[in-house]
């Protein structure tokens, strides 16, 4: 189960990165979502340019890995290399306008994994407004990134169905050693106690009969008249040539 929900993310992801250009949300406003790998001990980041063309960015994230959320850390830096926000858990939200000449420029988005054990992933959904709907949002270099990313959710998911794989293992061998202790309680040690019992009076009668065998020897041997042996008798008239 959990590798097939694995398979609808990996697929889910991919058709919705690749959107169509002329896939709005509204008539000024361009939608875009991902997923991100972030390996432990890591960081992982992305970028979006924000010229003429935009006047506003409005992003948020959140982190599919089940585990302790605040250990994840995402920082926003702007053009000027500062960073506007700061977010620590598994779920958060931010809106940029852009007002000013000095705004404009690339923005910096970091996933920080330094304390987590294990990967997360974490899925970010961006919605840019500009005026210009027939220009791309992201370059060619951002759609390689993305492709990036679906070959690591794909690895992902080629791990967790090695894992289910293992745990159905697992589990029927569970199974088994069950069934084949349930039949000892029940089976073995009554079938163990009649064993027993039959090589005790095996050997009772082996011994039984041994003992009548010389009994009956000793008896016959009482009964039985002595054998008296004839001896050749002495003639006194013997000669001697």
């Amino acid at each position: 189960m959990l590798a097939g929900c694995v398979f609808v993310l990996v697929f889910v992801t991919s058709s919705l990165a690749y959107r169509d250009r002329d896939d709005y949300i509204g008539p000024k406003e361009r939608f875009m979502d991902f997923s991100i790998e972030v390996p432990s001990n890591s960081m992982e980041c992305f970028y979006q340019d924000m010229d003429d063309r935009f006047h506003g960015m409005y992003l948020q994230y959140l982190v599919l890995y089940q585990g302790p959320y605040e250990d994840l850390h995402f920082t926003i830096s702007g053009p000027d290399g500062k960073f506007l926000f700061q977010a620590v858990g598994e779920y958060e939200e931010f809106h940029i306008n852009i007002t000013d000449s000095r705004q404009k420029g690339t923005y910096e988005m970091c996933l920080e994994n330094q304390y987590l054990l294990e990967e997360t992933v974490v899925y970010v959904e961006m919605w840019v407004e500009y005026n210009d709907s027939l220009d791309k949002l992201v370059d060619t270099h951002s759609y390689e990134d993305l492709g990036n990313v679906t070959t690591s959710l794909k690895k992902i998911s080629d791990r967790i169905q090695r894992m289910d794989l293992h745990a159905g293992l697992i589990s029927q061998w569970y199974h088994k050693d069950s069934v084949t202790l349930k039949f000892s309680d029940n089976h073995v040690d009554s079938f163990g106690m009649l064993v027993c019992a039959m090589i005790i009076c095996s050997g009772l009668l082996q011994a039984f009969f041994i003992k009548k065998l010389f009994l009956r020897d000793q008896e016959e041997l009482r009964n039985d008249p002595p054998v008296k042996f004839d001896q050749p008798r002495k003639s006194s008239g013997s000669r001697i040539a």
